[in-house]
């Protein structure tokens, strides 16, 4: 079940720990941006999956809108795309890949650690 803003009913994008509240995009624009001392409140971004708290967070008077994932989704991610290869392919050790699909045959060991970006929408206006 999805979490709703506590404000307007829409779904809760942000949490902010100093007002117990979760809040979408709009309400936290409006809510945080009334004086630089609730600016300053610490937010933490929800996953965009399921919601959960994801290391990712702000604070200031308008956050940019960012779509978040927590690990745990990250990582789910990360597994349905390995065996949707494994099918395309035909198996995970043999034949050739096709185009798109990741061969993980090299030995970087990079799997242990999981990258994460945030990338904010920007607002591009015609000068």
């Amino acid at each position: 079940m999805k979490k709703l803003c506590e404000l307007c009913g829409c779904v809760a994008t942000v949490m902010c720990e100093a007002d117990a509240a979760m809040l979408c995009w709009g309400c936290d624009s409006k809510v945080h941006g009334a004086n630089f001392l609730v600016g300053k409140h610490l937010r933490v971004l929800l996953c965009h999956d399921c919601q959960a708290p994801t290391p990712w967070n702000g604070s200031g008077p308008n956050l940019v809108a960012t779509v978040a994932f927590c690990h745990n989704c990250v990582h789910k991610k990360r597994l349905n795309n390995g065996r949707r290869c494994e099918k395309a392919c035909g198996s995970s050790n043999g034949g050739t890949a096709p185009i798109g699909c990741d061969d993980d045959d090299d030995d970087d060991d990079d799997d242990d650690e999981i990258e994460n970006q945030v990338v904010p929408w920007l607002s591009l206006s015609p000068s």
